[in-house]
């Protein structure tokens, strides 16, 4: 089983604690966001690992080196220049196999045991053709990514920019976390950038979603990795 977590972002709105350390290794519950994320894909059955690079690349490979630590072997993408989370999949094609596999922002905390939606893009992929799964949490209106709109089968309708409110599905946004079929690379194309706003759209109901009521938190911003900290506890 494999999976790709994307850790090359810039960490802006967490300057200046990203000017020296990359987001995805600032301490979460005292250790590295990247090493909680690890750990669950290991926990799940997760056997190889790709993490794309663009900003300090060394801190990230020189801490995680191969991953033997994790129970993982990890391969690195490097990226002169920032390719996006669709780039970023589509750069890594000649790594996967012909096997589902997670997607995973490297900005993500969770304690969600990842078997769990695993299992269910297995059912999904079976019973409605499904090319990707797609975690879904609640959360405060507006908070998140991009709010989720679903049928009761939780098949995607339709993505929404959270700044896009409607009473009946608001509180479900996108995680940051996809279990994806290796036949959705092929359907990206080199103008698409960004997954959920240029890929996913055009899945429509291909895309399951599964929801959960775990703490899914982007510590992208200030808020969201004091809160992180906050639940997380010095030793988590």
């Amino acid at each position: 089983m494999k999976a790709i977590v994307l850790c090359a972002g810039l960490g802006t709105r967490m300057r200046p604690l990203t000017d020296h350390t990359p987001k995805c290794l600032l301490p979460v519950g005292g250790k590295p966001l990247l090493h909680h994320t690890l750990e669950r894909l290991a926990e799940a059955g997760v056997t190889d690992v790709a993490i794309n690079l663009h900003h300090l690349p060394a801190c990230i490979t020189n801490d995680i080196k191969r991953g033997w630590q994790f129970g993982l072997r990890v391969t690195y993408s490097y990226e002169p220049e920032l390719l996006g989370t669709a780039g970023a999949i589509k750069r890594l094609a000649w790594w996967l196999d012909d096997e589902p596999f997670f997607v995973v922002y490297g900005d993500e905390w969770t304690t969600l045991n990842l078997s769990a939606p695993w299992t269910e893009h297995m059912l999904a992929r079976c019973r409605f053709k499904s090319m990707a799964t797609a975690v879904a949490h609640e959360t405060p209106s507006g908070y998140g990514r991009n709010v989720i709109e679903f049928t009761e089968n939780n098949n995607m309708v339709r993505l929404w920019p959270k700044e896009i409110l409607r009473v009946e599905f608001a509180n479900w946004a996108t995680s940051g976390i996809y279990i994806v079929e290796p036949d959705l690379v092929g359907m990206i194309a080199p103008f698409h950038h960004d997954l959920e706003d240029d890929v996913l759209p055009l899945l429509a109901s291909l895309l399951h979603v599964y929801c959960v009521d775990v703490p899914i938190i982007d510590i992208g911003k200030p808020e969201g990795y004091e809160r992180a900290n906050r639940l997380a506890g010095p030793s988590w």
